[in-house]
């Protein structure tokens, strides 16, 4: 979108052209040197807006290089070229035009209504100076130069170019050879290396499209790099990118720290190539998915952002959707060639509301519906400024956050009203990943042949309804287990039994064992011929891979065991943080859909129903969000990743007052589970009232025990329960 790309525009060109009037916030301390990678800069730029400098003049100006490394039709180039334009035009307006278009090669005519106008050879001038572009594709390389040629022509008459062609005695349009290559930025002379002699066919060698980027731009690389990198890095998932480009992926692994580790998304390897590509002076604008900030192959990216001390700023979208023809969850990522001491973080809760108050206009004042709030947490946050909504939520939160405690460990940053209480919550040592294991449920590659709904119960047997052959079965009970999905789970609720999965498996002291076929017919005739039924289609998943023997079972065969314990179960996707027990283990669960948890050795004795009155307090379900995916809709990702990040408060047995703690917290949760078991027997509706009551009243008294173990003051309770 046009405001995506003016706002990085704005906050890398812009800075680099000159200082821009602050909005009315304290400062946070000025940058200190610090230790950086790859021969960047320690220290800030004495240039434009960087270092507190004078604005540049057009002369200085003209020496700034804007790359966009996968430029693709132009949009960013486009965008940068248009703000060149109209800060030259205001420059020379508001410095003597006159002047300026009486010089020998002029700047500026007026054109009609006596308005001023740059020349086209002053926008060919800063088109050629400072645009530059790669894109691997042939094609959009040409639509790149194509839009930008026609911005040159923008606004001019047939009459007006020929004026200017007489006078300057040259061709209206430039050749932009020398700045819009195609290659891959990617991938360079050294990948030959890695192919020791072997020669590349023509389909290899036109895929790879190697760039030399020293070759390319000789003066630029020889001068220490570009001013500023800008775009909209592709996000292709390494797996994807296994089937078509194998060789580039395991190069990528070799020549770039940030694909080190697990399955990558290409987006971070520009990061880090934007990276190099800077100057000492440089800046970087991107805008790319935020899920690095918490996902495992993310890991080398934040550390090397965080040794660097390079983030500058971040603008998170949250779950707000930016492009409108695809889900995609997106973070404005903003850094430096050299070190910083703290950086901007803003939050968006509503992106109408943020894209207005970032208009242009208001760049220069005061944003409208704009409040600052002072907030001086030591070493930690210098201000936060919050966009004020006519709704309960604000439009967005922004505060400086200093850069010590930045690390490679998952991101989640916090500048809201609440954000001393998620810093002294997150800093609690022992997280939930310490004390419990979390798994997934059962992966058989064939659910609808495996997985049946239930349509009625007899003594031995089941009637189920086959998916695979939409048609009702009757099988029998002792290959049949109830499945739990992430529909099936609700706060303190017992589970059901809608659905059943066959489990054709002997689990004995951890073991897991597939029942030969002839026993299930000797010993499960209908369930036998269920599964013969379906035999076509379950030999032929992944190509075949379990034909043969192994035809009836499934085809990952990981917590198979983990299964039939007694366990809490917490659904995939939640709007908030809650979880459920299966008190016999007799429950299993769908696929991903749902986690398991059980207590690791040496925690056993905090107990699940413990554990299960922390997980559905109000404080983990507030502090849940920070550490969270979101996904359209405020639907919030409650995977093992994490869940794992959740402050887990143990009791000391020894300690009498802890001890009484733990003790009436079990009452309560005893009680709760007892509750919502007889909500829904109960017939009329006043009992159903009285027993509701009951339950939200059980319910504060486990939020009070809670904010006892957390040790929270009566304004932290406030911001939990939303009232401050």
């Amino acid at each position: 979108p046009t405001y995506i790309v003016e706002y990085i525009v704005r906050n890398t060109v812009g800075k680099l052209l000159g200082p821009q009037p602050p909005p009315s916030l304290p400062s946070g301390p000025p940058p200190t040197p610090s230790l950086s990678r790859r021969g960047l800069s320690s220290s800030p730029p004495i240039l434009g807006g960087a270092g507190g400098g004078k604005p540049l003049t057009p002369a200085e100006a003209s020496k700034l290089r804007i790359l966009d490394p996968a430029c693709g039709s132009g949009s960013f180039l486009l965008g940068a070229y248009q703000f060149l334009l109209d800060w030259h035009l205001t420059w020379y307006v508001d410095n003597d035009p006159e002047k300026w278009a009486k010089a020998k090669k002029p700047a500026l005519y007026q054109g009609h209504g006596s308005t001023w106008h740059l020349t086209t050879a002053e926008r060919k001038r800063i088109l050629l100076n400072n645009i530059y572009g790669v894109d691997i594709d042939s094609q959009a390389v040409e639509v790149t130069k194509l839009s930008l040629l026609l911005k040159v022509l923008e606004g001019e008459t047939g009459e007006t170019l020929i004026q200017q062609m007489r006078l300057f005695h040259e061709r209206a349009l430039p050749d932009l050879g020398d700045n819009i290559k195609c290659g891959n930025s990617l991938v360079g002379p050294e990948y030959l290396d890695k192919l020791q002699g072997l020669f590349m066919d023509d389909e290899e060698r036109n895929r790879v499209n190697l760039f030399d980027w020293q070759t390319a731009f000789p003066q630029i690389v020889d001068a220490g790099g570009f001013d500023a990198v800008i775009g909209n890095p592709p996000y292709i998932r390494i797996q994807t990118m296994k089937e078509w480009a194998p060789k580039e992926v395991e190069f990528y692994k070799e020549r770039y720290c940030t694909a080190a580790k697990g399955n990558y998304d290409i987006y971070v390897v520009f990061v880090e190539k934007g990276l190099e590509l800077l100057n000492k002076h440089g800046r970087l604008g991107f805008i790319l998915p935020h899920k690095f900030f918490n996902a495992q192959y993310g890991e080398p990216l934040r550390g090397m952002i965080a040794k660097g001390k390079h983030l500058s700023q971040i603008v998170h979208f949250g779950h707000q959707q930016v492009f409108t023809s695809a889900t995609t969850y997106t973070c404005l990522l903003f850094l430096d060639a050299w070190s910083n001491q703290s950086f901007r973080f803003t939050k968006v809760n509503s992106l109408e509301g943020w894209r207005d108050s970032m208009m242009p206009v208001a760049v220069h004042s005061d944003r409208s519906g704009c409040a600052t709030i002072s907030v001086r947490e030591p070493e930690i946050r210098y201000w936060t400024r919050v966009g004020i909504s006519t709704t309960s939520t604000t439009m967005f939160d922004e505060g400086e956050i200093s850069a010590e405690g930045i690390s490679s460990a998952a991101w989640n940053f916090s500048v809201s009203q609440g954000a001393g209480l998620f810093d002294r919550l997150n800093a609690i040592p022992l997280k939930l990943e310490h004390v419990a294991d979390i798994f997934v449920g059962l992966q058989t590659s064939a659910d609808k042949v495996f997985i049946l709904n239930l349509v009625c119960e007899n003594e031995k047997t089941l009637l189920l309804k086959s998916v695979a052959l939409d048609q009702e079965w009757e099988l029998e009970k002792g290959l049949l287990r109830p499945l739990v999905s992430g529909t099936d789970v609700n706060r303190f609720c017992p589970l059901p039994e809608r659905q059943y999965i066959i489990f054709p498996y002997r689990v004995s002291n951890g073991a897991v064992s597939l029942i030969n076929f002839k026993d299930i017919q000797r010993d499960f005739p209908n369930t036998a011929e269920y599964l013969a039924a379906n035999r076509s289609l379950l030999e032929n998943r992944e190509k075949g891979k379990v034909k043969e023997s192994g035809w009836h079972g499934y085809i990952y065969l990981k917590n198979m065991a983990r299964q039939s314990v007694v366990k809490l179960c917490v659904p995939r996707l939640v709007e908030r943080l809650y979880a459920a027990i299966d008190h016999d283990g007799g429950h299993y669960l769908d696929n991903v859909d749902v986690g398991g948890i059980t207590l690791k050795p040496g925690y056993e004795d905090q107990g699940l129903h413990y554990l299960l009155g922390l997980l559905n307090s109000s404080v983990l379900r507030w502090f849940f969000p920070f550490v969270s995916a979101p996904f359209r809709g405020g639907w919030l990702s409650a995977n093992r990743q994490f869940l794992s990040q959740l402050p887990i408060r143990t009791i000391d047995f020894s300690n009498p007052a802890g001890k009484a703690i733990y003790a009436r917290m079990v009452q309560l949760v005893t009680q709760m589970l007892a509750l919502h078991k007889q909500l829904p027997a109960t017939k009329t509706g006043h009992d159903q009232t009285l027993i509701q009551r009951q339950i939200d009243a059980t319910d504060r008294q486990i939020d009070k025990l809670v904010y006892e173990l957390y040790g929270l003051t009566e304004e932290e309770i406030a911001v939990v329960e939303g009232k401050n």
